[in-house]
């Protein structure tokens, strides 16, 4: 019977480390991109309760709170007041440091990026 090496488990442990690696920051990058894609909607609203935002989404109440606690960390003029997400200045003037800051509102149905305030989508007409 042949003895056991242990250099015959290395590869093995590279290939699991790099799964365990990439389904993590599989996990942070698609968190980050409903946070954004959350925000990108919510802008197109002064005001908007966090249950019919969540539903414009297709998430969570809870995970729409999370980004606009994250967009607030981000500097971004919003916040939530009797459980309605509330847009405090105009986001076409938010200012980062010394730069203008321009907010595109990204379609839901087809990516393509709109000017803050489109009612519509200028490349397939969809509700924003």
């Amino acid at each position: 019977m042949q003895e056991f090496e242990l250099w015959y488990l290395i590869p093995i442990l590279f290939v699991v480390l790099a799964i365990l690696m990439f389904g993590g920051i599989k996990r942070f990058s698609s968190g980050m991109m409903t946070n954004v894609r959350c925000l990108n909607i919510a802008q197109s609203y002064e005001r908007l309760a966090i249950r019919e935002l969540a539903e414009k989404c297709e998430t969570t109440e809870d995970k729409v709170i999370d980004a606009i606690e994250w967009g607030r960390s981000k500097g971004m003029p919003i916040t939530i007041e009797d459980g309605d997400f509330v847009r405090l200045a105009d986001p076409a003037t938010w200012q980062k440091g010394k730069q203008t800051v321009v907010y595109m509102v990204i379609c839901p149905h087809c990516s393509h990026k709109n000017m803050q305030g489109a009612a519509e989508c200028d490349n397939c007409g969809a509700s924003l």
